[in-house]
């Protein structure tokens, strides 16, 4: 078998994965997941380069620490207020697109 060509199963996978990304709701569910991710990496990555702990960033900004952990792992939701304090603590400016 030519390294290029597929078995049975991973065709049907690969099939699957494409009408699965076709779906409208799917889509939605994969950008959330990437930008979640891209936020969870920038801010622990200007934290850190900023030289402050979780707890630090918490006193500077007013977010509460047990938020910037869970915005850090993924695991919250949150308001732009939030978002806008963390990026003036960070001495940053936030900013939203639509691209």
């Amino acid at each position: 078998m030519e390294e290029t060509e597929l078995r049975p199963v991973e065709q049907i996978l690969k099939s699957f994965f494409q009408d699965l990304m076709n779906d409208p709701k799917m889509q939605g569910i994969y950008q959330w997941i990437e930008l979640m991710s891209g936020l969870a990496e920038e801010l622990g990555r200007l934290r850190e380069d900023a030289g402050l702990t979780q707890e630090e960033l918490a006193e500077l900004s007013g977010v509460s620490r047990r938020t910037i952990v869970a915005l850090e792992g993924m695991d919250a939701n949150p308001r732009l207020n939030t978002l806008s304090k963390l990026a003036v603590a960070l001495g940053k400016k936030l900013t939203v697109r639509f691209e």
